[in-house]
């Protein structure tokens, strides 16, 4: 049986606590890697030169904030799922997020690692429903 290829994970943040919460969650469950971009600019740079299975986007970096981060990420790439990263004091954009394409948010600093990795897999497999989904109904 083949090895389970490993998750590829874009992590979209200029917080050193996402990083850390990143490294953990890989560490734990072995089977995903990550790679960090720091402002937007530079994500949409990676997503169009590389393939990842899921972004871990916040909405508050350098050159772009709020819910338009999603906004211009999603009208570039709006295959890959998104999860995204929302303030505490900001709790309500994570439902905004939802309405423009997000398939769950994460309040930082109110999750683990072992949390993290456990939406990692739930959001994946979500898409991966909803594709096979879509195909049944063109089939």
């Amino acid at each position: 049986m083949a090895a389970k290829e490993a998750i590829q994970l874009l992590l979209v943040t200029n917080s050193h606590e996402d990083v850390r919460s990143a490294e953990r969650a890989a560490a734990k469950w072995g089977c995903m890697e990550y790679w960090q971009a720091v402002t937007l600019a530079e994500a949409l740079k990676r997503v169009a030169a590389d393939r990842f299975d899921i972004v871990l986007l916040s909405l508050s970096l350098p050159d772009s904030s709020g819910i338009e981060t999603l906004i211009r990420f999603n009208r570039t790439m709006p295959s890959i799922p998104v999860i995204v990263l929302t303030d505490p004091h900001h709790n309500h954009v994570g439902s905004e997020a939802l309405r423009h394409g997000a398939l769950l948010h994460l309040v930082r600093g109110e999750f683990s690692s072992h949390m993290l990795a456990q939406c990692v897999r739930y959001v994946l497999e979500r898409q991966r429903l909803a594709v096979q989904a879509s195909g049944r109904m063109y089939a």
